[in-house]
């Protein structure tokens, strides 16, 4: 076949799960005209598709944003054109480039570009349909073909590539990994939406939009007046954007712990996310009918509806594609972990990361960091003993005394105070000291007989582990009685028998290095009024025992309770997760929490946030 297809596309830059659909009569789709009787004498046939970025509110509570402009900026749009009679049968045709598309990015929410090129039509047959499959700002994770127009395509997939040619269906991309979502000029990766065609279950999930045949016009006027298909495409990122709206700069009920009040001693990172997303999002069907849109996206026939889910490359456990963690932050260079933090009330991208209910753990989960630095970076510690209601300083052991002796007479005086605000606070040794006064009745004899009843005259010195961490006591000494006297033995025979030791095994100690502590914030994708979920149409608020437990669920009325019920944490694709900051209830870990197999909602949060969703579609999430 030697006939060739000008095609003119309407772009109109994209956001998130809209209209992917016909814009055809169901008396037109069943009409099954010949594809090929479109083409003119001159063997050309014209197509316009649009690729709008949708917006509108959705009655599921759910919010959109535009964001920003930069988020919708395009270089390249690729077009890959499979050609059947439906999605599930369709082979691959060829592919087209558009490069450069002329864009408006001072209206983003209605971009449009216009671009004409030459279709090959040698795959098309009798009787097919087209089904068309976007690439936007493609990069070298994606496609690696680099003549167009094409027959073949190859797409990277991580090193193990995947070629569609003219035997290859849509389902050949199935598994087509793509790692990176943005590329170094801040262009996102986007592609086709994933879509329903109704809001039951009864309904399919699609992703490719049908171009009729009956939308093939002899001339270009014709063409442009009736667009044949609408291609929503959404960004393979995640968006995640960390405020600071806290009016109390202290943490709460210790107000010796300050923080600066313009958040410049706040600083947020994401962790644990997963390294590569699927080629397109993935649903399997509308058994999860939950989420999916009850209302359909307007100006759209057949219906078409939004859905609110997906399944990553790690969907059914966290042993595929490696997550990103701290372990690899503590591994940078100084200069890249001053580049992993981002000022509050910027933003963060990475790959989306969704799971089953037996994965919903603390390991599996895409968390913020956030870090915290307190009294203007000054060193401190905590203890286990008084949890985390007083700051103490570094030991202060540097002190002129009076005498030797365990007279009354005897007096030890520091040589300075350390003081915030002009306020003197307990430094740990004081605290330490007067510890063992109370828990140690041979330290308690010691002092009282040979130190004046005064446990000052004990000098008692305490790790600083290099950024922070546990802390231990590393002696215990006294100044209160000459080296051979026989106070003197006395002490260094109660401090053979482990001082030192017994504190180390009844206190925990935390040091803080410069002040800093961090908060690990697991991301909510769902609220609690939406999950948990039970198995039929309807929602309910089932129990916690049912949302993590399969055999509750599957009791509870569940089949396959893995697959039906969700949990509410995770992030999907062309989502905004907008996490706000209101209050710090208590000191953090003095390093970067390690990730445990605990359920999420059983994860401490020391932090209260909200969380909001958004066009992007936006999630608040208050802490």
């Amino acid at each position: 076949m030697h006939k060739t297809l000008l095609t003119m596309c309407y772009l109109l830059c994209m956001l998130l799960t809209t209209a992917c659909y016909n814009d055809y009569d169901a008396s037109e789709k069943v009409a099954r005209m010949d594809i090929l009787s479109r083409f003119n004498a001159e063997g050309k046939a014209y197509l316009t598709v649009q690729i709008p970025l949708g917006g509108g509110a959705g009655t599921r509570a759910v919010t959109f944003d535009d964001g920003d402009g930069d988020e919708w900026k395009v270089r390249n749009i690729y077009i890959l054109i499979f050609a059947g009679t439906s999605e599930s049968n369709a082979k691959f045709a060829s592919a087209y480039k558009v490069e450069s598309p002329s864009l408006s990015l001072s209206a983003f929410e209605q971009v449009t570009a216009t671009a004409t090129i030459t279709i090959n039509d040698a795959n098309l047959n009798t009787g097919d349909k087209l089904f068309p499959f976007i690439v936007v700002n493609n990069n070298t994770s994606a496609i690696t073909t680099s003549a167009f127009p094409a027959t073949s395509v190859a797409f990277a997939n991580g090193g193990s590539p995947v070629v569609l040619t003219s035997s290859s269906t849509f389902a050949d991309l199935a598994n087509v990994t793509i790692a990176d979502i943005k590329d170094a000029s801040g262009y996102f990766l986007m592609t086709n939406a994933t879509l329903a065609d109704g809001n039951t279950t009864s309904a399919n999930i699609f992703r490719l939009p049908e171009m009729s045949p009956t939308f093939f016009f002899p001339t270009e006027a014709e063409s442009q007046g009736n667009p044949a298909a609408h291609i929503s495409v959404e960004r393979l990122a995640a968006k995640t954007t960390v405020t600071n709206s806290i009016t109390s700069h202290y943490i709460l009920g210790n107000p010796r712990a300050t923080f600066a009040s313009d958040g410049s001693d706040m600083a947020f990172a994401l962790d644990n996310y997963n390294t590569r997303s699927y080629a397109y999002r993935h649903l399997p069907a509308v058994s999860y009918q939950r989420f999916v849109e009850t209302a359909s996206i307007d100006g759209h026939s057949p219906l078409a509806y939004r859905t609110y889910w997906g399944e990553d490359v790690n969907y059914s456990g966290n042993s595929g594609l490696a997550y990103t963690s701290h372990a690899t932050y503590l591994a940078y260079t100084d200069e890249q972990k001053t580049a992993f933090w981002h000022a509050m009330g910027s933003n963060a991208y990475c790959a989306e990361n969704t799971f089953n209910v037996s994965n919903m753990k603390d390991d599996c989960t895409t968390s913020v960091l956030v870090r915290l630095q307190l009294n203007s970076g000054l060193d401190f510690y905590t203890t286990s003993v008084t949890g985390q209601d007083i700051v103490f300083q570094l030991p202060r052991n540097e002190v002129s005394e009076e005498g030797t002796s365990a007279s009354s007479s005897f007096s030890r005086r520091r040589s300075g105070k350390v003081t915030y605000d002009g306020t003197d606070y307990a430094t740990i040794d004081d605290y330490l000291r007067t510890w063992l006064m109370e828990n140690s009745s041979a330290f308690r004899t010691w002092v009282s007989t040979y130190a004046a009843g005064d446990p000052r005259h004990v000098n008692i010195a305490v790790s600083t582990p290099a950024g922070g961490g546990t802390a231990t006591v590393t002696a215990v000494t006294q100044t209160a009685r000459s080296s051979g006297t026989t106070g003197a033995t006395a002490f260094n025979t109660l401090e053979t028998t482990g001082l030192a030791a017994y504190i180390n095994n009844n206190v925990t100690l935390k040091f803080y290095d410069d002040g800093y502590c961090y908060y690990r914030v697991p991301i909510r994708h769902f609220t609690n009024t939406e999950t948990p979920w039970q198995s039929t149409p309807a929602m309910t608020n089932n129990t916690t025992a049912q949302a993590y437990s399969a055999a509750a669920a599957t009791a509870a009325g569940g089949s396959g309770a893995d697959a039906t019920f969700l949990g509410r944490y995770g992030m999907v694709r062309n989502n905004w997760y907008d996490i706000s900051i209101t209050s710090v209830t208590h000191i953090g870990s003095p390093v970067i929490p390690a990730l445990t197999t605990n359920a999420d909602d059983k994860v401490e949060q020391l932090l209260n946030t909200t969380l909001s969703i958004s066009g992007w579609t936006t999630h608040n999430q208050n802490l």
